[in-house]
């Protein structure tokens, strides 16, 4: 998937709202944005 600037957005607000790393950020901008779920063993953030 393209990282536009709709994901940009909102990876930065996580990350200011949630401290998040920007790689974590990015993955979880882009799940929401395009109504995915995440599966992970980071329980931290997601």
């Amino acid at each position: 998937m393209p990282i536009n600037e709709a994901v940009i957005d909102k990876a930065i607000e996580l990350r200011q709202q949630f401290k998040m790393k920007s790689n974590d950020s990015i993955i979880a901008a882009t799940a929401l944005l395009n109504n995915m779920d995440i599966y992970t063993r980071n329980v931290d953030f997601f």
